[in-house]
């Protein structure tokens, strides 16, 4: 294990992002006494970003997302039904 400090991370970032991808672990302490345990992100690992610009949290739901791109792709293919205004009324019951 090795640990540093923010000011020294930073001068060799590379060299000890380099060290932990080869198994090393690597802490790095702040003058607060906190510290930070750096890890590379495996394929086990879940990484989901939200595409939202307003962050809403249905985006973060990654079945939400599929059925979306799925939705998205019949639409281009012209799987849809276009409905009228009064269609949709009709349909709805208004």
């Amino acid at each position: 294990m090795i640990i540093v400090s923010t000011g020294e991370f930073r001068e060799k970032q590379r060299a000890y992002l380099d060290k932990v991808d080869q198994g090393t672990q690597l802490l790095i302490k702040r003058r607060n006494g906190k510290a930070y345990k750096i890890t590379p992100i495996t394929d086990n690992d879940v990484v989901i970003s939200n595409p939202s610009p307003s962050n809403d949290e249905y985006f973060s739901i990654p079945e939400n997302i599929e059925e979306l791109k799925k939705s998205i792709l019949e639409a281009e293919q012209g799987k849809v039904i276009r409905l009228k205004h009064g269609d949709i009324k009709k349909i709805l019951g208004l």
